[in-house]
């Protein structure tokens, strides 16, 4: 279990951050590792966000059921954040799901609880995650009903084999027809990061996915779909060192 009601450094009554950020402009921000998450999911006004899942495995880890530091859920009307989930297995398979997901809400009036944390290494030369077929998650809530403040997802970062430390892809995704349409996170985050993590990684903006920079940033490549919402650089310069590859331009935005 995370931080408990009415606690955590993503805190907020409408509903708790972490990997995601918030809609409503307040001093809450996301918080927590992008590569080695160990950070727990912060609670609402009535509920308890996810707590921290940490597993090392020598050999072959299989996934057949369910890994999950999900929000918790909440009958009332504000949801809680994911936590983390860090893997590092030599190899990884199966067809379960692994999640940071916020915490679902029944009758939401005032927000969900934002994406949580998850990040996957593998270990061994040449491993990569093509036996790992089911789904790997940070979403926001996506089940909100009635006048809501949004949330945004968190972030899933894998790393195979072959790639040195850091060199991974951090994926920002929503779920399909979300309701939280491209509320950006920051980044780098508030808390518990140093913006050096992301340098020589990979950035890929998926479904429904906003980020906004807190600072200057250098990253190792970036990745924008047509499905992703914006990346707004707020006044900042991001640097990408990979070498220059169509995106859709229009996603990209100084506001």
């Amino acid at each position: 279990m995370g931080y408990s009601s009415g606690k955590g450094v993503g805190y907020a009554s409408n509903g708790g951050r972490h990997g995601g950020d918030n809609s409503n402009g307040d001093e809450t921000k996301c918080y927590g590792s992008v590569r080695c998450p160990f950070t727990h999911g912060s609670g609402s006004a009535w509920t308890a966000g996810g707590g921290v899942i940490r597993l090392q495995v020598a050999g072959t880890l299989t996934v057949d059921g369910t890994v999950t530091s999900g929000g918790y859920y909440n009958v009332g009307s504000s949801g809680t954040s994911g936590g983390s989930v860090w893997i590092t297995a030599a190899t990884m398979s199966g067809a379960g799901a692994i999640s940071a997901d916020g915490g679902l809400v029944q009758t939401a009036c005032n927000g969900g609880g934002a994406g949580g944390r998850v990040s996957l290494m593998l270990t061994k030369e040449g491993a990569d995650f093509s036996q790992l077929t089911g789904p790997v998650t940070a979403y926001a809530c996506s089940n909100i009903k009635g006048s809501v403040e949004m949330r945004n997802c968190g972030t899933v970062y894998r790393q195979t084999g072959n790639q040195e430390f850091g060199y991974g892809e951090i994926l920002v995704a929503n779920a399909s027809g979300s309701a939280n349409k491209g509320l950006p996170m920051t980044l780098p985050p508030a808390e518990g990061m140093d913006a050096r993590e992301l340098k020589n990684a990979t950035l890929n903006l998926g479904m429904l996915a906003g980020v906004v920079l807190e600072q200057d940033l250098k990253i190792g490549n970036l990745i924008i779909s047509e499905d992703a919402t914006r990346l707004d650089l707020d006044n900042h310069i991001l640097r990408v060192q990979s070498p220059y590859h169509p995106y859709p331009t229009d996603r990209v935005v100084n506001a």
